[in-house]
């Protein structure tokens, strides 16, 4: 009799925690379906082109500046496809359960394009665990890729130019090759502000070679970029 009293214990107590459970894992979905239907996710603050005005030779970035509303929250994968002139980016957030605002910023890499005009339609979509892509905000930017005509055709010489160290620390060194003795470089951050202007003139012609100072910059990607009259160049370089 005791043992069986003892089996229907354990039963009973076994129902209970296998109850629990389910109820507990309905309340996280109901929780997640209420801030799916609540709040607004992800939206685009704004998107920029780097370099602002691209060239052929120039590999096109998009930095974009997302308002999230739940936390932790990161870019999964992002996604680019092309076709007549069209270029369009879908990015995927994964949200956290916690209430808090706060801006990423993500950097995605579109790589090459032929002169041209471009319109860019950027798609944030959010998904949280349970809820699959509830809500997403949708944006676009126009763009050009300056043609040769107007004076942004690229020397073979002048566009070997070589950066180190990369990483860096302290000074930027960089050597390259022109036929003019003045050459203009300008730094910028993944949010298209310029953080260094700095004009090169040499007395010969030919082989430059000489260095930036970028010690007071923070951590992190950034972009230079040379300019030799109509002539424009753009490397990555990294700040540790």
């Amino acid at each position: 009799m005791k043992v069986k009293k003892v089996s229907q214990k354990k039963y009973f107590t076994k129902l209970l925690r296998e109850v629990t459970i389910i109820l507990v894992l309905s309340f996280i979905s109901s929780l997640n379906q209420f801030y799916a239907q609540s709040y607004s996710h992800p939206i685009f603050d704004s998107l920029k082109i780097i370099p602002a005005n691209p060239s052929p030779n120039d590999n096109v970035e998009l930095v974009c500046f997302t308002t999230l509303s739940l936390s932790p929250a990161y870019l999964d994968s992002s996604k680019v496809n092309f076709q007549n002139n069209q270029i369009e980016v879908d990015l995927y957030y994964f949200l956290g359960n916690f209430m808090s605002d706060f801006v990423r910023v993500d950097t995605i890499d579109l790589g090459y394009y032929s002169a041209n005009d471009y319109t860019l339609v950027a798609y944030a979509h959010s998904y949280m665990t349970g809820v699959p892509d509830f809500n997403k905000d949708t944006t676009f930017i126009n763009f050009t890729v300056l043609r040769e005509d107007v004076g942004l055709k690229t020397e073979k010489t002048f566009s070997k130019i070589n950066l180190y160290p990369n990483p860096v620390k302290n000074q930027l060194h960089f050597t390259t090759h022109s036929n003019t003795n003045k050459l203009e470089v300008e730094i910028y951050d993944l949010t298209g502000k310029r953080v260094v202007s700095q004009q090169f003139n040499n007395t010969d012609k030919g082989k430059i070679q000489n260095s930036i100072d970028v010690s007071r910059l923070r951590e992190g990607l950034y972009l230079c970029r040379f300019s030799r009259g109509g002539t424009v160049v753009t490397r990555k370089f990294v700040k540790e």
